[in-house]
């Protein structure tokens, strides 16, 4: 059996690569590339970057195991940053690391999977699946406080057959222990920790390129509501999230013109109303069924 491994150079990833081996797996590790310079080189910070490829082909090297690194800047660039930055200017905020594995990540690399004759694609992912009588099934991570399992909802039945995520079946702090191959060395930092960078980088530079004539500044209003605070040099929607600091809880007017914050207690928040955008049900559940949700917002 063979087996691609999305490999970021993060430890979670790393260790995905050496658990596979472990498992009698043949494996080939791939990186993507998904950002560049104007000369075409990899970025230096975000995600993508030339230290995170770097560190993948250590770890690969350490493994003994074929790297690649895929080009899919003008994918990401077209189904991703100018869809997000669209989005973020008409008052939207997406995840970019969610529209990312929606958009492209999976279907790429599955695509690569077939192409490359390995049989499944695995990644570094905290999350589950689990098979029965009615089909493929995404579940919490094992360790629950780092669970990844949101960022996979979009995956249906067929890609479901075909990923595995063996980091979703130990903890954390069970990773380094859990392979005996020196991999945590080569590794730099967590994947999670480096899709938050990468998310934050993708905020920044989507918003910049798509329509930088549209952004307004920050206005500060307290509960009654009035005015005490506006903002007219502020970088507006970009700042939206720089703006939630203590006694500034939440944004709830958010548009190309300008961010309103206001000061509440966290209840002042709550809504029962959430809107359809791009949901997936996996298996349709009985009638009269009772179901959990969890949101990320």
């Amino acid at each position: 059996m063979k087996a691609l491994v999305a490999m970021s150079g993060g430890v979670d990833s790393s260790v995905a690569a050496a658990l596979m081996l472990d498992q009698g797996y043949e494996v080939v590790g791939v990186t993507l590339k998904q950002w560049e310079g104007e000369h075409g080189q990899m970025p230096l910070a975000g995600c993508c970057t030339v230290s995170d490829a770097e560190d993948a082909r250590r770890v690969a090297a350490q493994l003994d195991v074929p790297y690649y690194v895929l080009d899919y800047v003008d994918e990401f660039t077209a189904k991703v940053v100018d869809h997000f930055g669209g989005m973020y200017a008409a008052g939207m905020t997406p995840n970019p690391c969610i529209e990312c594995n929606r958009r492209v990540r999976f279907n790429v690399l599955l695509e690569r999977t077939a192409a490359l004759g390995c049989d499944v694609l695995v990644t570094g992912h905290h999350a589950r699946i689990i098979t029965d009588g009615d089909g493929y099934h995404l579940m919490r991570a094992v360790d629950g406080t780092k669970d990844q399992s949101y960022v996979l909802h979009m995956l249906g039945q067929d890609e479901l057959s075909r990923i595995r995520l063996p980091v979703g079946e130990i903890t954390k702090d069970e990773l380094p222990q859990s392979v005996g191959r020196g991999v945590a060395d080569h590794a730099s930092i967590d994947d999670f920790h480096r899709s938050v960078c990468g998310a934050s980088r993708a905020t920044s530079s989507a918003v910049a390129v798509h329509d930088p004539l549209q952004i307004g500044g920050i206005v500060v209003v307290e509960t009654n509501p009035r005015p005490v605070a506006p903002d007219s040099e502020g970088s507006g929607i970009t700042d939206a999230e720089d703006a939630q600091r203590p006694g500034l809880l939440a944004s709830v007017e958010l548009s190309a013109a300008k961010v309103v914050v206001v000061e509440a207690q966290p209840a002042a928040f709550e809504s029962r109303l959430v809107p359809p955008a791009e949901n997936r049900v996996q298996l349709q559940p009985a009638p009269g069924a009772h179901v959990a949700v969890d949101i990320d917002a």
